[in-house]
């Protein structure tokens, strides 16, 4: 019995990413019911029929140990890679704010990403030089090479809780993002201000009452607004942070690859700091 791959159940979906099934999109839904369980019955427009054909075939290979989440994010980037066939790079280049530039006669765009060179074609995608070994990375500049917005940035910035689909993430972004930025930097706001000018980051003066306001492009049409409160022990107040979106931002990501950058972000921020040091 051939096993159900991701994209073979995606493909049985109605590809409209109405997000009742509690996920993002039609491709995350179809990619967790293969490798981590998720229940099939979460789709309510799988008809009987294909819930019976596939869910049969569904349940041998899981038990079997076939798709296992290992291969969950190879599997999400080699299909998104596969979207980008039509797309010419050449036309979308400024809308990403990347460049166009062939290498050995294959289209690439180069783009800043997390203030490092991203060198981008159809078949990979090398960072400072090396091939992107994370699939996350990939799936996350593939996806934005594939939305390929073009729309100006507003300078209106906006919580999480303003995008479509935020509720499941919501929690994910406080504790990969904001909670991180706060722990790690509590104490110092002096060390954040110095971590983040070296990712390329600009102080904001006077947009809030927060003791660290920075703006950054992890990507060249994403701006974040970083947010940074310090503690105040004597009232009981701990060190928080807040992650804000250009209102822009949906023209660009999906809200789970957009997650994924801000995690990234914090990474990154906190990796400055530690090779800088105290």
């Amino acid at each position: 019995m051939k096993p159900v791959s991701a994209i073979e159940l995606f493909k049985a979906t109605p590809g409209t990413n109405c997000k009742e099934c509690g996920f993002p999109t039609c491709l995350a839904f179809a990619t967790r019911v293969i490798v981590e369980k998720k229940p099939l019955e979460s789709c309510p427009y799988l008809s009987e029929e294909t819930r019976k054909a596939l869910g049969k075939r569904i349940h041998r290979q899981q038990s079997d140990g076939v798709y296992v989440k290992r291969d969950l994010y190879k599997i999400t980037a080699d299909h998104i890679r596969e979207r980008l066939a039509a797309h010419d790079f050449r036309a979308i280049a400024e809308g990403l704010g990347a460049q166009y530039v062939e290498e050995g006669g294959e289209p690439h765009l180069r783009l800043v990403y997390l203030n490092r060179e991203c060198l981008l074609s159809r078949r990979e995608i090398r960072i400072d030089g090396s091939p992107a070994e994370d699939h996350w990375d990939n799936i996350l500049l593939y996806n934005y090479v594939h939305f390929s917005g073009s729309e100006p940035i507003h300078g209106e910035w906006i919580p999480i809780d303003n995008i479509p689909g935020h509720i499941p993430k919501k929690p994910e972004l406080e504790h990969g993002c904001e909670q991180k930025i706060a722990a790690h930097f509590e104490g110092k706001p002096d060390r954040l201000e110095r971590a983040g000018r070296a990712l390329g980051a600009e102080k904001v003066e006077g947009a809030s009452n927060a003791d660290v306001s920075l703006s950054f492009l992890p990507l060249p049409k994403i701006p974040f607004f970083l947010l940074f409160w310090d503690a105040v022990p004597e009232e009981g107040f701990e060190a928080r942070s807040k992650v804000l979106f250009d209102r822009s931002v949906t023209s660009y990501l999906d809200i789970e690859s957009l997650v994924f950058l801000a995690e990234k972000f914090a990474d990154a921020l906190i990796g400055r700091d530690h090779k800088h040091g105290p």
